[in-house]
Order: structure tokens, then sequence, then C-alpha cells
């Protein structure tokens, strides 16, 4: 399955802030491999079938490598593929998918109820918001998501419940809400 060997590519590089460390040839991109998984595992994941192995690779991703992956986008000037490839991973694992509203009370129809974990869902589902609201911020700079975007991020949100603490040295925060 070609999405398991992103996931598989994704998992050892995507690890810690600052991508730069792994930079090809002292260039500000990532390898090309990692180019390749963190653009279309999206694509790939929409085409597999579901399995135990997909959604463990899943929940490593949005829950230990989903700042770092956004990080990749911004070092690759590819943040509306972000977007769009949550979309076509919430579409993968849901029936009726709520994406672009940034509404955190919808509550998703999954496939196959109880296979996916909430948190899993939750998290791509915050993604997007994420990514719209920040677009700007994270296009100046990768090292943005973890300084300025996080910190701004609502702290009712999953993503920032999941992220705030293991970042929250890099920057002062902010209570807000979504603006929707």
């Amino acid at each position: 399955m070609i999405s398991s060997f992103c996931f598989n590519c994704m998992a050892p590089l995507l690890q810690k802030p600052d991508l730069h460390d792994i930079c090809r040839d002292g260039k500000k991109l990532p390898p090309e491999d990692l180019t390749y998984a963190s653009q279309y595992w999206a694509k790939h994941l929409a085409e597999s079938k579901l399995s135990q192995s997909l959604i463990d690779h899943l929940y490593d991703f949005a829950s230990v490598r989903l700042l770092y992956w956004i990080e990749s986008l911004s070092l690759i000037g590819n943040l509306d593929l972000g977007i769009s490839g949550l979309g076509n991973a919430i579409k993968a694992l849901v029936v009726r998918p709520h994406l672009h509203d940034c509404d955190h009370n919808a509550k998703l129809t999954f496939k196959r109820s109880g296979q996916v974990p909430d948190q899993v869902t939750e998290l791509l589902s915050d993604a997007p918001c994420f990514l719209e609201h920040f677009e700007d911020l994270l296009s100046i700079s990768a090292m943005n998501t973890y300084s300025a975007a996080l910190p701004l991020t609502p702290r009712t949100t999953r993503i920032y419940q999941q992220y705030g603490s293991k970042f929250e040295g890099m920057a002062v925060h902010l209570t807000l809400k979504w603006d929707i």
C-alpha cells in the first residue's frame, strides 16, 4: 500500500520542530521522499482499504506528527494541498464530512463506528481550520507553526489540547476562539 509507505517515510523524519535539520544539500527543502509522502499520503489513504495497520499509522500521524507535517508543507510551499488532503482523509473516514465550516460541535458519521479513534478524526477535523486561519503566517516561516499559530489557536480545539503543552515554551499563549 502506498499510503503505508507514506506514513513509514514520514514517521522517522517528522519527529521534532525545525525540519531544516533534515533538509537536503543545505537547501530549505525536505528530502524528496518526505516531500512526496507529505503531499500525497491523504490521496493514497482515500484510495486504500482501511485496515487496522493504516488506522495505527493514522493515529500516530494525527497524535504525534500533525504539526511537523504542517511544517513540512510550509517548507515546500504547499499549504493548500494540506487543506485538500485533509478533506480527502476525512472523506475516507466518514460518511458525511464537515470540512471548512470549523464547527467543532459537529458530529461526524463514521463508516465503521468505533474503528477510527475519535482523537484522530477530531485532530484531522481541526487541522483544516488551523491551516486556513494561519496560512499567511505559515507561508512566511515554517517555524510559525509552533511559535505563532499554535499559541493563537483556541484552547478548546483538539489540536491545541493535543499539541499546546508540547510547544508552550516557544511563544506566549492567548485565549481565543475561532472567528467563524
